[in-house]
């Protein structure tokens, strides 16, 4: 979403550039976090550690498709959830852990997110 390059910038992000079946968590996730990026609630440096931890780990688990970048269909939810993390906010939002570990992702599952965000953080 923001370029190495301008980390300390913090004037510039650019989101939904994946290609995905049915990116509704990522779309909502991704704009919470910019506004966190863009507001200065997110340190430049822990966002390089996290990418090369990320590139690294793709690298090892996608063997020569790894160079080229994952296969995000397979790690949306892992995406989604280290997001959320950066954000002090819980990725398991459904009801019970069986909900968390064997169900679908529901648009619903998202509810209430931005307000939790904003008691975390308030302006």
């Amino acid at each position: 979403m923001v370029h190495p390059t301008d980390l300390e910038d913090r004037s510039k992000a650019f989101l939904g550039n994946m290609v995905v079946g049915n990116n509704f968590q990522v779309a909502e996730v991704q704009a919470l976090w910019t506004v966190a990026y863009l507001d200065g609630r997110i340190e430049p440096e822990e966002m390089g550690r996290n990418v090369a931890k990320t590139v690294a780990r793709y690298q090892r688990r996608y063997l020569n498709k790894g160079e080229l970048g994952s296969y995000f269909f397979f790690d949306i939810i892992e995406y989604a959830d280290m997001l959320l993390q950066q954000l002090g906010l819980s990725s398991h939002r459904q009801k019970s852990w069986f909900g968390d570990s064997f169900g679908p992702c529901r648009a619903a599952d998202l509810r209430g997110l931005r307000d939790e965000y904003k008691a975390l953080h308030p302006p």
